[in-house]
C-alpha cells in the first residue's frame, strides 16, 4: 500500500517510520527540509508538495499542528488524491472541521477516517500508541494494518469526529491530572515526604494515572522536553473549552488547568514543555521536586 505523509513533526517522524518499518511505501511531505531528510534517511520518498504526497497514493495521512494548518492543505489533498483513496487525518482537530472534511471527501470519492493519537513521543518510537478511529466500519477494516503499525491499542469509537472528541476529552483528563500530580507531590514534600515513596504509593492507588507513572521520573530528574510544547497544550484546552460551551457541559475543573497552561505559556513561552506547570508550581514555592528513582536519577 501505498501511503502520502503530511507533517514529519515530533509525532509525525516516529509514526511514518513506523510505517516504513512494517514495509509500507511511505512518499513524505514537510515544509522543513531537514524533517523530510531524516525521514529520507529512513527509506521515506522526498515528496515536494502536498499535492505530490497525495498523488498516485492509497492513503494519505496528515499530522498537522491543528485545524487551521489542515485546512489549509485540503485543497490540494482533495484535488490530487485518487479516486477511492482514503485521507486518514491524526492531527488534533476540530470536530465540526473533521465532519465538514469528510463531507467533501465524500463528494469526491474518497473516503475519510481520523487516527488521533495518544499516550507520546516516547510510544510512539516504541510503536506502542493508542489510536482513536473515527470513520465508516469498513473503511477503518480495511485500514487497520496502517494503525497497526503505529499502535499497541487501537479503538474505532464511532463515525467521523468521535475520535477527535474522544482525543480532546482524554488529553483534557492528562491536563488535569498534570496539575494536579504536580500539585499533590509538591504538597508532600513540603510537609516532609520523600519523593521517592510518595510517588509509588500514589501510583500503587486510585491516585496513581499514566500521567503520574509515566512523567514522575523525568519531571523529578528535571528533564523539561519539549515534545509536547504550551502552545499545542493551549490549543487543545481551547477547543475542549469550544466543545464544552457548545454542548452546555459543564468542566470547572478542567478550566481551571486551562488557566494554569495559559499562566505557564505567558511565564515560560509557546515552545516550553507541558511539563512546565511543575515549574510554576516549583518557582511559586522556591523549591524543587528531584529524586533519585531505582538508583538513577530517572
Amino acid at each position: 500500500m501505498r501511503i502520502g505523509f503530511v507533517g514529519i513533526g515530533n509525532i509525525g517522524y516516529p509514526m511514518a517510520r513506523q510505517l516504513l518499518r512494517h514495509g509500507f511505501a511511505v512518499q513524505a511531505y514537510d515544509r522543513r527540509q531537514e524533517a523530510i531528510g531524516k525521514i529520507g534517511g529512513d527509506g521515506a520518498g522526498a515528496a515536494r508538495s502536498v499535492a505530490e504526497a497525495a498523488a498516485g497514493a492509497d492513503a494519505l495521512i496528515t499530522s498537522l499542528p491543528g485545524p487551521p494548518e489542515v485546512e489549509a492543505v485540503a485543497g490540494e489533498i482533495l484535488e490530487n488524491l485518487p479516486e477511492g483513496a482514503t485521507w486518514i487525518d491524526m492531527t488534533t482537530n476540530d470536530v465540526h472541521v473533521v465532519r465538514a472534511l469528510g463531507e467533501k471527501t465524500a463528494a469526491r470519492g474518497l473516503h475519510m477516517l481520523e487516527g488521533t493519537v495518544s499516550c507520546g513521543v516516547k510510544r510512539a518510537y516504541e510503536g506502542k500508541l493508542t489510536i482513536f478511529v473515527g470513520g465508516e466500519e469498513d473503511v477503518f477494516a480495511r485500514h487497520r494494518a496502517i494503525f497497526d503499525a503505529m499502535a499497541e491499542t487501537v479503538i474505532r469509537v464511532g463515525p467521523l469526529g468521535d475520535a477527535t472528541v474522544a482525543k480532546l476529552i482524554t488529553n483534557m483528563l492528562a491536563f488535569v491530572h498534570q496539575v494536579a500530580f504536580a500539585e499533590g507531590m509538591m504538597l508532600g514534600a513540603r510537609s516532609g515526604l520523600e519523593i521517592e515513596p510518595l510517588w509509588r504509593a500514589i501510583n500503587a492507588s486510585y491516585g496513581g494515572s499514566f500521567v503520574s507513572e509515566n512523567d514522575g521520573p523525568r519531571l523529578f530528574a528535571g528533564e523539561f522536553d519539549s515534545t509536547f510544547p504550551l502552545r499545542l497544550v493551549c490549543k487543545d484546552a481551547r477547543l475542549t473549552a469550544a466543545l464544552a460551551n457548545e454542548t452546555g457541559t459543564p468542566i470547572p475543573i478542567a478550566t481551571l488547568a486551562e488557566q494554569t497552561y495559559e499562566r505557564a505559556r505567558l511565564h515560560f513561552g509557546d515552545e516550553a514543555t507541558c511539563h512546565s506547570v511543575m515549574r510554576l508550581i516549583e518557582e511559586a514555592t522556591g523549591q524543587e521536586l528531584r529524586a533519585e528513582i531505582d538508583g538513577e536519577e530517572a
